[in-house]
């Protein structure tokens, strides 16, 4: 049986997005596009609005209970 095997070429830029979403996390108390109306439901959308540049938004709104 062949196992399939897929290689990526990752750069510098995939260890800065991620670092900067595990911040958001952090700063925000919530997943990236948690709750986000038109990102919900797919990790194709969520991938998509990724690719085309597109980040999660910042609030000043921070539930503190």
């Amino acid at each position: 049986m062949a196992i399939a095997v897929r290689v990526f070429c990752l750069s510098s830029q995939v260890d800065c997005f991620s670092f900067g979403m595990f911040i958001y996390e952090l700063l925000m108390l919530k997943m990236p596009y948690e709750g986000s109306a038109s990102l919900t439901g797919s990790n194709i959308n969520i991938r998509s609005h990724i690719l085309s540049g597109g980040r999660p938004p910042l609030t000043t709104k921070v539930d503190r209970s």
